[in-house]
């Protein structure tokens, strides 16, 4: 085995040229093939039968309007102030009127607010992926 290697050794380096010439040519080869036959990335991910899929399944038959995207609206209150509900709710209120927003989360409601009460999260759920 010791002489084998020595040879193949010995070989690869009085023809250096063409042993990286094969070795780019491959590596070449091995990175076309892997992107001609690669599937399309895609976001469906399913395990048939198990509890978790059934549980998804479940809850997309009965909150089918829950299936779209959703957005997070950090709101911040100035330096040494907090946030009121009165100065949120503008926000709440117009994230709500975009087109393909099925709902805006008020923070208060929600209680996503930091705990010195300086930064707030508005949750938004839209009708569809985009």
């Amino acid at each position: 085995m010791a002489v084998l290697l020595y040879r193949l050794g010995r070989l690869s380096f009085r023809r250096r040229g063409r042993v990286l010439a094969l070795w780019l040519l491959l590596l070449a080869l091995l990175g076309g093939g892997a992107i001609a036959f690669s599937a399309p990335a895609t976001t469906e991910f399913s395990i048939p039968g198990t509890e978790s899929q059934q549980a998804l399944d479940s809850l997309a038959r009965e909150f089918p309007q829950a299936g779209g995207a959703t957005g997070t609206i950090i709101v911040a209150a100035p330096e040494g102030e907090k946030l009121t509900p009165a100065a949120v709710a503008p926000v709440v209120e117009e994230a709500a009127e975009v087109p393909g927003v099925l709902a805006a989360i008020d923070p208060f409601q929600a209680r996503a607010l930091s705990p010195d009460g300086r930064y707030a999260l508005v949750q938004v759920q839209f009708d569809s992926v985009a």
